[in-house]
């Protein structure tokens, strides 16, 4: 967990999965506390990089945030900033949040998990897997929508489709005159 962080994450699977590594920016000393009976490591220091196990579930809020290579659950929000999640897995109830500027994702989506991407105006781009099975909902002020999955079509404002064969993964934009990609990589 990073906490109001004015500054960039930088998170990335690590080797081992039981540690995690900070680093500060120079000699920066990177601030936290641990609470090992409900396996949380709270950060109150910015400009980081995090090495973590593979399997992590993240809540970050940062000016900016990368994550590569993560599994889990994640609730990163900016407020402006970019965030970019590439070769993961957003399981569980995951949220990106970014109130203004982009948001990119490339990976994975849990079939048993609901995963939701908000935005104020930035651009959400996506690209799943060619074979990608999904609920998807955009609700909101929809810009311009750009994709290569079939039987996903514009309604009123709204798109309500299913991409693939069950079980489905779901999938929620709720964006503000945001423009949309959402492509199979």
């Amino acid at each position: 967990m990073v906490e109001s962080c004015t500054g960039f994450v930088h998170i990335h699977a690590g080797n081992a999965t039981d540690k995690v590594i900070l680093e500060g920016v120079g000699s920066t000393f990177t601030s936290y506390t641990q609470n090992q009976d409900r396996n949380i490591l709270v950060i109150s220091s910015c400009d980081l990089n995090l090495s973590v196990p593979a399997n992590t579930d993240l809540i970050v809020d940062a000016d900016s945030i990368d994550v590569f290579g993560v599994q889990g659950q994640m609730q990163l929000t900016t407020n402006g900033g970019e965030i970019t999640v590439v070769q993961s897995v957003l399981q569980g109830k995951s949220v990106l949040d970014n109130n203004g500027g982009p948001i990119r994702f490339r990976g994975s989506l849990d079939p048993k998990g609901a995963s939701k991407f908000s935005s104020n105006g930035g651009m959400i781009d996506i690209a799943l897997q060619h074979d990608a099975s999904f609920h998807l909902d955009v609700t909101g002020i929809i810009e311009t929508v750009v994709t290569n999955f079939p039987n996903i079509a514009v309604k009123r404002s709204e798109i309500h489709a299913d991409v693939g064969t069950a079980p489905f993964a779901n999938l929620m934009l709720d964006v503000n005159g945001s423009t949309i990609v959402l492509k199979s990589a």
